[in-house]
């Protein structure tokens, strides 16, 4: 099983994961409704916010954390939501679009906990694999971006499937 990849560029962390199953029960909708699937699936480990929350011994324990663990517990919800939640830059309003499902893993849960536990950070990610997307090329390809439980709530998302 992958180990979860650290990219300083943007102090976020990715668990890699195979292409999870309901895609295909989903894939005719989602092209017809001119969704892309995504080109390579993960889990957003620590989101850029919470990243940028952690000092060096932090990001370092978490890195060696991250190392130590395989993730081979990851289980997905049944329910695909869709997300819209424009992107602006300087003023333009990019359409973005994406459908994702839910995701649990009690080892990610046990990393999150130990992070908190050592470094009095909080990290608690909205766990989620996005499974296809829509709207801009530039902007929308990436997925939108939801940290948390309340990224969620304030984006409201509508139920895909079933």
């Amino acid at each position: 099983m992958p180990h979860i990849q650290y990219f300083p560029e943007s102090t976020s962390a990715l668990l890699p994961i195979e292409r999870p199953p309901i895609v295909d029960l989903i894939e005719t909708r989602a092209l017809q409704r001119g969704f892309e699937e995504k080109s390579e699936f993960h889990i957003t480990a620590m989101p850029q916010a919470y990243g940028e929350q952690l000092g060096q011994q932090a990001l370092a324990l978490c890195l060696k954390l991250f190392e130590e663990t395989d993730i081979d517990d990851v289980a997905y919800g049944d329910v695909v939501l869709s997300i819209t939640k424009p992107k602006m830059v300087e003023g333009v309003s990019y359409p973005r679009e994406s459908l994702i499902i839910p995701a649990h893993s009690a080892k990610l849960d046990n990393i999150f906990g130990e992070i908190g536990r050592i470094t009095g950070v909080s990290l608690a990610p909205y766990v989620h694999t996005t499974l296809f997307t829509r709207g801009d090329s530039q902007y929308a390809r990436r997925g939108i971006g939801i940290e948390s439980a309340d990224d969620l709530k304030v984006v409201d998302p509508d139920q895909f499937y079933p």
